[in-house]
């Protein structure tokens, strides 16, 4: 996201570039590095339980994707920079979940907090099921994203994962 600052004279901006490209800065008001993972998950054969990739966010399922019907809890772990994502200092973390035949097209979703790691929800109807999370956190000099430190004051990730209900 564009940084959104106070320039010298007072008036407030945005900027299509990183913050230490901007020479007239008072105060940064924010300036976020976004960064997207996405993963979808079929089936060829037998199961076999996925493990974490490393992405900066991530969402993993704890059951047999290939057999989900409608009905069933399914359940997934939740991961930034491989440690269990929950509740803290800059919210409450969440996971939503909606497919074509439930919830998209009346514009809602359901939902499940991060507990731990864990989150889960009950499949609704058949077809294909779109499961999101999204996690801010400030952007600090020994973290994860140190090398995006001089350019934004937050890091902002979003990571979904795909699979198919019978």
């Amino acid at each position: 996201m564009p940084p959104k600052y106070i320039d010298t004279k007072g008036r407030t901006r945005f900027a299509l570039k990183p913050k230490n490209e901007i020479d007239d800065i008072q105060k940064i008001l924010f300036s976020v590095q976004y960064q997207a993972f996405a993963k979808s998950y079929l089936t060829v054969g037998l199961w076999s339980m996925p493990q974490p990739t490393g992405h900066g966010l991530e969402i993993t399922p704890l059951i047999d994707l290939s057999t989900v019907r409608v009905g069933d809890l399914v359940e997934f772990d939740v991961r930034c920079h491989g440690k269990p994502l929950s509740k803290g200092p800059n919210g409450v973390a969440y996971i939503t979940a909606y497919s074509s035949s439930f919830g998209l097209s009346d514009k809602f979703a359901l939902f499940s907090y991060i507990s731990k790691g864990k989150a889960q929800f009950r499949v609704q109807s058949s077809g294909q099921w779109l499961v999101n999370v999204f996690h801010k956190a400030p952007m600090t000099k020994d973290g994860a994203m140190k090398e995006f430190g001089d350019k934004a004051t937050s890091v902002g990730y979003g990571a979904t994962l795909t699979f198919n209900a019978k």
